[in-house]
């Protein structure tokens, strides 16, 4: 019971915490290597926002991936009459708001 609460604790401080937020534009973020290169880029913040991604959607709508510990949340770019690869977006998560395990 008492490691339950310390967690309580410990998961409070860090919500008291400043959040660092950063928009992010980097034209392609297709290919693994530059999700790989963002990541890297951006560790020190906790949420980067990413806009014209170029990724394409797949089979689902949005897709949750692990990119260098941080959770990378795509939705990607259907080619329809009103869009093209800049309509895609992303969302790359830091540790601090990664599910607990």
């Amino acid at each position: 019971r008492l490691a339950m609460v310390t967690c309580l604790l410990v998961r409070l401080l860090l919500l008291m915490l400043p959040i660092k937020v950063a928009g992010f534009n980097r034209l392609n973020a297709s290919a693994e290597e530059r999700q790989l290169d963002i990541a890297a880029e951006t560790s020190s913040f906790d949420i980067v926002l990413l806009a014209g991604t170029g990724i394409r959607k797949g089979g689902d709508a949005v897709t949750t991936k692990l990119v260098l510990g941080r959770s990378f949340v795509s939705c990607g770019y259907e080619l329809t009459a009103y869009s093209n690869k800049s309509c895609a977006v992303a969302i790359l998560l830091g540790k601090r708001f990664q599910k607990a395990r």
